[in-house]
């Protein structure tokens, strides 16, 4: 078989009717006429220059050589699909990091919740860090910040905020 001649959608086909084991069936999967698998059949065979698949009952079978055929194929379609395939976001598998400020009274709410998705097998790292403003996120806060680590007191150990 020559790649640059090849047409890679008859693999579809070739997947298709490795799958269902019969050209109508294939040819529903694929949103095609029976016709037209038929057609794609005929130009596999032509490329492998194999019958590739046998008519059997009520269906077809594959040949040795389909067979053959089928693993790396049926792996290069999986990856090329994968590639192409929107991304869909899995928790389970997820490693994101969210970060949430809150206030203390918010947060002995919503702290205690996150044990649920770590119940159904999420990982969930709850820590705290506290803001030198109470309030959370305000535009410009960065610029802020280092003025107001200038007027922290020192009180005993903790840090208190000077209005």
């Amino acid at each position: 078989m020559n790649y640059r001649n090849a047409d890679l959608n008859l693999l579809k086909v070739f997947e298709a009717l490795m799958t269902e084991g019969n050209v109508t069936r294939a040819a529903s999967k694929l949103s095609l006429t029976q016709p037209a698998v038929s057609n794609a059949l005929r130009r596999l065979r032509d490329t492998f220059d194999d019958p590739l698949f046998v008519r059997s009952g009520a269906g077809v079978n594959p040949t040795r050589r389909a067979i053959d055929l089928w693993e790396p194929l049926s792996q290069s379609l999986h990856a090329i699909r994968a590639t192409m395939d929107d991304e869909r976001f899995d928790a389970l598998r997820s490693t994101a990091s969210v970060s949430i400020a809150m206030s203390d009274y918010v947060s002995s709410i919503v702290v205690p919740a996150a044990g649920g998705p770590a119940r159904q097998g999420r990982a969930v790292d709850a820590g705290s860090c506290h803001s030198e403003h109470a309030g959370g996120f305000r535009p410009g806060a960065g610029r802020q910040q280092s003025r107001l680590r200038d007027q922290r007191l020192q009180r005993g150990g903790a840090a208190a905020r000077v209005p």
